[in-house]
């Protein structure tokens, strides 16, 4: 119907036509499905072939197995006579859902990982202090922001939210300033580097650096290759963490949220169901970390190296070795 609403000039167009660029656009819809089903199945079949559960599954089996569970799942969720209320609620809150996964991410690779190698070069406390500075800081500015927007929800389009960004990097400088002057102590307590600048370093850039450098060691060099910039560890580790969290805020704080679309609270459910099983899962991966084994890649079989004093030779087998046996 959108074809034909081209008729007159400059779009005058025959039948024939326009009956060929019908053609053309649902054809076009087709690969684009055939190309997205590519890459989400086998991303997902990649990782559940690695999977200790699914060891000694042949290849194809697995993506059959794939394909007629979300084939049946599609079939009976989203083409029935309610599949277009189903999908609409559903993208609302996996839209919801996944600030918060980015966030979390943001969190394993800015915060979490090297946590150890951090802790050892700054020491323990001062690394609790930053580590609850910026926590703090990235919770109590967006929700004092959002508080004087509720109070006065005209403040919202006058800049009253910078009042809780403003707060919010108080309490970081704040923090940083204690983190700093713990560090100094422990540093010279144990004979490391004082110099501020190896300081600075370790407190906000020696681990995410780290995940960096492994990353262009990886994938960043090479021929045709651009290594990540220094700007991508200070995004993910103070940027967008808490301008995810402002944003998941907003959401939450939302009228629609709870009431998306005026539909039943059945779909309500059924969309917050969908759309926040990442966070159940996050919390089962923090409570119980090993409920997720089965899905961990096996680790290489690693051989022991075999001690010298542990081999017995006969003498004739010594003798073999050097050439020194019968010919």
């Amino acid at each position: 119907s959108a074809i034909d609403e081209l008729g007159g000039s400059p779009w005058d167009m025959s039948l024939g036509v326009r009956k060929f660029l019908a053609f053309l656009w649902f054809f076009t819809l087709i690969l684009l499905g055939i190309d997205s089903a590519f890459s989400m199945i086998e991303g997902f079949a990649t990782c559940m072939k690695d999977a200790r559960m699914f060891k000694g599954v042949p290849h194809e089996a697995l993506l059959g197995l794939i394909c007629v569970a979300g084939s049946l799942v599609t079939m009976f969720a989203y083409s029935s006579d309610t599949g277009l209320f189903n999908l609409d609620v559903v993208d609302y809150y996996i839209n919801v859902s996944l600030l918060w996964v980015g966030f979390m991410e943001c969190i394993a690779a800015g915060w979490v990982y090297g946590g150890d190698k951090v802790s050892a070069r700054i020491g323990w406390p001062a690394h609790m202090y930053f580590v609850s500075t910026a926590i703090v800081a990235s919770v109590v500015g967006p929700y004092m922001g959002l508080g004087i927007a509720n109070y006065d929800p005209g403040m919202l389009s006058d800049g009253g939210w910078l009042a809780g960004i403003a707060f919010g990097f108080g309490i970081f400088v704040f923090g940083s300033i204690i983190t700093i002057q713990s560090s100094m102590n422990y540093r010279s307590a144990n004979n490391i580097d004082t110099t501020y600048e190896s300081v600075l370093y370790d407190i906000f850039l020696l681990n995410i650096e780290d995940l960096r450098s492994v990353i262009n060691e990886q994938a960043g060099w090479g021929a045709g290759n651009v290594g990540v910039p220094i700007l991508w560890s200070l995004l993910i580790k103070f940027v967008i963490p808490p301008v995810l969290l402002l944003m998941l805020c907003i959401k939450l704080s939302d009228e629609a949220f709870g009431a998306y679309g005026g539909y039943p609270a059945f779909y309500q459910g059924w969309g917050c169901f969908v759309g926040f099983m990442p966070w159940l899962l996050t919390a089962v991966g923090f409570v119980c970390p090993s409920a997720f084994d089965a899905f961990m890649p096996e680790e290489p079989n690693e051989v022991e190296p075999v001690k010298v004093e542990d081999v017995k030779l006969e003498p004739r087998e010594i003798d073999q070795g050097l050439g020194l046996g019968e010919a």
